[in-house]
Parts: C-alpha cells; sequence; structure tokens
C-alpha cells in the first residue's frame, strides 16, 4: 500500500473510532455496503450497491448505476418475501445498506434517479 493511501486510511479508521456515534456509523454503512452483498445475484447489487456507488459519484475501480423504478420496486418488494426466499436481500447487508441510504438521504422506497453520461452495467 502507498504512503499516501495508507495515510488515508489512518484518516478514516480515527474518524470512525472518534467521531460521534452517528456520523462514524453513517460512514461505516456507506463503507460496508459499498462490497455489495454476497448473495452473487446481480439484481440486488444493482438495486442497491451499484446506486449507492452512482450517489456517491464514484467512477473508477467499480461499475455503478443510476437509479430507476425497477430497482426501487425491487427493494420496495423485498420487504414482502418470505424469510427463505432466495432472492430475498440478506439482513445483515440490508442493515447497511437501509443505512447508506439513509446517510446519502435516499429514499429506499422510490427511485433517487438522476441524470447521467454514465449507464454501465453493475458487476
Amino acid at each position: 500500500m502507498q504512503p499516501k493511501t495508507k495515510k488515508l486510511l489512518k484518516q478514516i479508521v480515527k474518524y470512525i473510532n472518534t467521531a460521534p456515534y452517528s456520523e462514524a456509523n453513517a460512514l461505516w454503512h456507506i463503507l460496508t455496503a459499498l462490497r455489495g452483498p454476497d448473495s452473487g445475484k446481480d439484481d440486488q447489487k444493482e438495486a442497491t450497491t451499484c446506486v449507492i456507488r452512482h450517489a456517491l459519484g464514484l467512477k473508477k475501480h467499480s461499475i455503478i448505476n443510476p437509479d430507476s423504478t425497477s430497482r426501487a420496486k425491487f427493494r420496495r418488494d423485498d420487504v414482502n418475501l418470505p424469510y427463505d426466499n432466495p432472492n430475498k436481500l440478506q439482513w445483515h447487508f440490508k442493515d447497511h445498506a437501509l443505512g447508506a441510504f439513509a446517510a446519502l438521504n435516499l429514499d429506499w422506497n422510490k427511485s433517487n434517479a438522476r441524470a447521467t453520461k454514465t449507464k454501465r452495467p453493475c458487476k
């Protein structure tokens, strides 16, 4: 790891360890949700992680996509799926995704689409 990257990482860790809980927790949710669910299901990632990446303005080292009505519908419908449904978001990841959406002032139940020139599929 390069010194500049190490320095930035130390700053992030220090912030998480010393900031008021609500602020540190918001950052923790965002950082954790950036990775995506472990399910391997693209529709889950596209409805959550990729929307978060887009809202942050990420352009490198990840693939992003803006939100859409179909992605919002996926998030809304997840609430009604039985616990054992294989398409249901894993509760641990969903907790972080919900926290990231809240921290970024995104609406879990509605499309947060913004005009963009970059429309790449998320993988």
